[in-house]
């Protein structure tokens, strides 16, 4: 039995600090092991409940009527018309031309949606993807223009982005046909086998520079 007097004894406070102290490593251990068992555990649920992860990639075009005749256009196709269209059987059998032959009709329309955040003018389509690399690989070039200075040509890309040596290898292609290389034809053909390693020799990186950046 311990004595009155021993349980109304104060506390050593550099006893305890000393004694905190020697087991402070082993706190430490236990924090850094408990929030790697807790992630673990989290990522084990989070498969086991929602399936692998999905990604996806966007893309905005811009849509323009010709009000002469077709004047209630904008009325007419609204974003739920728009997400219909890009499902209906024509268009969907056109992009499985440039698909690769693993992938099925029914595949793209459950991974296309479309809509319109706002602007009746401004189509943003989704694609549905599981693999990461591709969430956002989707690029629209909307401007390239083509000119000569002296010995030199300029050659202009505008675009809502570009891609690691997306326009080098678009410039090494204009070379080689340039050169009488390839054909109008050979460049349709490399485009639709949608395989890089087809694109030949990339154009080197000197001359190729960011001139602007525009917000909207």
């Amino acid at each position: 039995m311990k004595s009155k007097g021993y349980m109304e004894q104060g506390i050593d406070l550099k006893r305890l600090v000393l004694v905190l102290g020697k087991k402070l490593w082993l706190i430490l251990a236990g924090v850094i092991l408990g929030a790697v068992l807790g992630g673990i555990t989290y990522k084990i649920v989070t498969n086991m409940t929602n399936g692998e992860p999905e990604y996806q990639a966007n893309a905005d075009y811009y849509i323009t009527f010709n009000f002469d005749e077709f004047n209630y256009g904008a009325d007419y196709y609204n974003a739920y018309t728009w997400d219909g269209i890009l499902r209906d059987d024509p268009i969907v059998d056109y992009a499985l031309t440039l698909l690769p032959e693993e992938i099925t009709k029914d595949m793209v329309k459950a991974a296309v949606t479309g809509e319109m955040l706002g602007d009746y003018r401004i189509l943003t389509v989704h694609v549905k993807t599981e693999s990461k690399e591709k969430e956002n690989c989707i690029r629209t070039i909307n401007y390239v223009n083509v000119e000569q200075e002296n010995n030199k040509l300029i050659i202009t890309f505008r675009g809502d982005g570009f891609l690691r040596y997306q326009v080098r290898n678009m410039v090494g292609i204009l070379i080689r046909v340039g050169e009488n290389k390839i054909s109008t034809e050979d460049v349709e053909r490399i485009l639709m086998s949608k395989d890089r390693t087809t694109t030949g020799k990339t154009a080197p990186p000197e001359g190729l520079y960011l001139t602007n950046v525009s917000y909207e």
